[in-house]
């Protein structure tokens, strides 16, 4: 019953309260038979949280060889690194706007 009704608020979007009742499944029965199934019901909702690092962290948790593992880590890898790239970009664009505004700022010789 609590599977089914994060099941349910996942496919409602209501992520947050998916994840809890995923989280609460995996307390009471941490070796139970849908295990696997919660801590990949508990990344997806991660990932729609934006929670990239922590999605597979859980991912990483379920047992090797279970359907759907190894596409969401490269899913989940996949969208790390374009927001790495991302990050890369958006630092440099700043250096040189703060270069640029230094540079501005000094004054010139004359």
């Amino acid at each position: 019953m609590i599977m089914a009704r994060a099941d349910c608020h996942y496919e409602l979007g209501a992520d947050l309260d998916a994840l809890r009742w995923y989280l609460k499944y995996l307390d009471r029965f941490p070796e139970g038979r849908g295990k696997n199934f919660a801590l990949i019901g508990i990344s997806c909702c991660l990932k729609n949280l934006e929670l990239q690092d922590e999605a597979k962290s859980f991912l990483e948790l379920v047992d090797d060889g279970h359907e759907g593992k190894q596409k969401e880590i490269e899913h989940s890898e996949a969208l790390l690194l374009r927001q790495a790239e991302a990050k890369t970009v958006i630092r440099e664009h700043l250096a040189k706007r703060v270069e640029s505004a230094q540079a501005a700022a000094r004054p010139t010789e004359r």
